[in-house]
């Protein structure tokens, strides 16, 4: 079998500089792939006639300055001959994105199941010659309906093959069999962190874009038009900004909103409801944290009180308990303060939570949990969003905080966010109780270890995160061709 090596050819009349977050490539144009017709990423029958498929075309996506969460169209180009008896007329063509972890369906969240729709059909391969045995996988799609597909999350490389139930013969006499691959216009996606902050129970709530590398916040607009805004998230298909918040009114009327990201103003959906949710700490009702799951869009929440999940239904703003505590820890949470929530780019469900063990004074020294800071120890959690139970994924081990706080007691975490290219988690990171309000943080967490690195000061009150991935002019025509050795 004949190992496919990736060569950029083209007049070169011009670059394009290509940014996708902080990546930076530079490619020409246009493009042209060659494909291979006798490879195959297909179920191939061996014992028919001794059929023996050559390994599928396969093109780097690194090596194209693609990302997940870019836009692409394939176009097909050519034909080949599907054995000697047959013209050179055969035009079918199938490709699937592949990581470490397989074959991935497209869309960020391998979301994009591919069937009849106006941008992706999905690809029906037809059985073996001999035996008719099935070869349909269904991440495939079909290039012939020139696809625009979104690369997903954990994709190295896109495989290409023909459509045939016998491999062995097939030919490509004028070297013209392959696929063209473009991005659109304003296609890239630049990822960008946006947060709330607000002061107080009754604080008027701000939307800001920060910068992930310290954290400096910049606010957009004079103010959202809500109260205590502490949960907010992008919708995963349509892009629209959602948060949880309060009415501006003094009733403390808690309420789904949608926010303009590009104004920082919000409308109301509806009230959420969550001043009726039963369970501990009774008191002012809200929801701590919200994050959509990028495999349906379905939104949850974290309530206070009831300490455990909730969806909420985006045409309404109705919420619905999932699950409650009665008794501290009966979910396996032991939430104090804090309590963050965030979906990883693959669907697991994680929060966070300061932990106060029963009679623990959590402001004192030393500290009752790990790390360098004073305080009750601080978990991350992994939730079954179906049942709302939790598990312990790590301690989070907290640094000491900087100079800058003055007050190092207690750290906890408010809000967190997946970055959705790298699988990140950041998280607002809350220290002490001085006078003026606590200081909040920017930092990561490493889901693995615990660890936690603190990355720079924000603006006092930060209690929600999200992470929007922002659309760019990107590179029109690449040129490549692929070639045997």
């Amino acid at each position: 079998m004949n190992r496919k090596h990736l060569l950029i050819i083209g007049m070169l009349t011009f670059f394009v500089t290509v940014f996708t977050g902080d990546a930076l490539a530079q490619v020409s144009g246009p493009t042209f792939i060659q494909v291979n017709p006798k490879g195959t990423y297909l179920f191939v029958e061996t014992s028919c006639f001794n059929d023996q498929a050559e390994e599928p075309t396969s093109v780097s996506l690194s090596t194209l300055g693609i990302a997940p969460g870019m836009l692409i169209t394939l176009r097909r180009k050519g034909a080949f001959k599907a054995g000697d008896a047959f013209n050179d007329d055969q035009t079918t063509l199938g490709a699937v994105f592949k990581g470490s972890s397989g074959f991935l369906f497209p869309g960020a969240g391998g979301n994009q199941v591919c069937e009849n729709s106006s941008s992706c059909r999905a690809f029906k391969s037809i059985p073996t010659a001999c035996s008719a045995l099935t070869t349909d996988i269904p991440e495939d799609f079909n290039v012939a309906a020139q696809p625009t597909v979104e690369v997903p999350n954990g994709a190295t490389e896109i495989l290409f093959t023909p459509n045939d139930s016998f491999w062995n013969d097939n030919t490509d006499p004028n070297n013209d069999y392959g696929v063209e691959i473009f991005t659109n216009t304003s296609d890239v996606k630049q990822l960008q962190l946006f947060g709330v902050a607000h002061i107080g129970n009754d604080g008027e709530s701000t939307l800001y874009r920060i910068d992930t590398a310290t954290g400096v916040a910049t606010p957009i607009g004079s103010g959202i038009g809500f109260e205590r805004v502490s949960g907010l998230d992008f919708h995963p298909r349509t892009g629209v900004l959602y948060a949880t918040g309060e009415r501006s009114d003094g009733s403390n009327t808690h309420v789904l909103i949608t926010v303009d990201w590009k104004t920082g103003v919000g409308s109301e959906v509806g009230p959420t409801g969550v001043e009726s949710f039963l369970g501990i700490f009774q008191g002012r009702n809200t929801f701590t944290d919200i994050s959509f799951r990028p495999s349906d869009g379905t939104l949850f929440a974290f309530s206070v009180p009831g300490v455990g999940l909730a969806t909420v239904d985006l045409s309404t703003g109705a919420a619905t308990q999932i699950a409650f505590e009665s008794v501290q820890g009966e979910l396996g949470f032991q939430a104090n303060d804090g309590s963050a929530l965030a979906f990883s780019p693959s669907g697991t469900l994680f929060h966070a939570a300061g932990e106060q063990p029963d009679g623990a004074t959590c402001s004192g020294s030393p500290p009752l949990g790990g790390g360098g800071a004073p305080g009750c120890p601080d978990l991350l959690h992994i939730v079954d969003p179906a049942t709302s139970i939790a598990t312990i994924a790590q301690e989070l081990l907290f640094p000491a905080a900087p100079p800058e706080a003055t007050d190092d007691r207690d750290p906890r975490p408010n809000a967190m966010a997946f970055d959705p290219k790298t699988g990140v988690l950041f998280a607002s990171i809350v220290y002490g109780f001085r006078s003026g309000g606590p200081t909040n943080w920017l930092g990561t967490f490493d889901v693995n270890t615990g660890s936690v690195t603190l990355l720079g000061e924000m603006v006092r009150g930060m209690d929600a995160l999200a992470f929007f991935t922002r659309r760019i002019k990107a590179m029109p025509w690449l040129n490549l061709l692929l070639l045997d050795d």
